[in-house]
């Protein structure tokens, strides 16, 4: 039932970031940035914010070997 949780609130997040973006872009037509600035964005709420408000103690938690990342991309990759 967790889980599930997740996968709906992780869901309608991507569809208001893909509605955010999608308004960004028709709103700011004449800047070429809008996608690198929307990635690095993502970078920084995904990588940069968990080591920032963990004081860089989220990064042990990091796969060390492609078998523990595996998840992971398995996950990116049906994303």
């Amino acid at each position: 039932v967790q889980i599930a949780s997740y996968m709906v609130i992780f869901f309608m997040a991507m569809v208001g970031h893909e509605l955010a973006l999608e308004a960004a872009t028709t709103e700011f037509t004449d800047l070429e940035s809008v996608a690198y600035a929307v990635t690095l964005f993502q970078f920084g709420f995904c990588l940069l914010l968990p080591l920032v408000v963990s004081l860089g103690g989220a990064i042990a938690r990091f796969p060390r070997t492609v078998g523990e990342g595996l998840p992971y991309i398995r996950l990116s990759v049906v994303v």
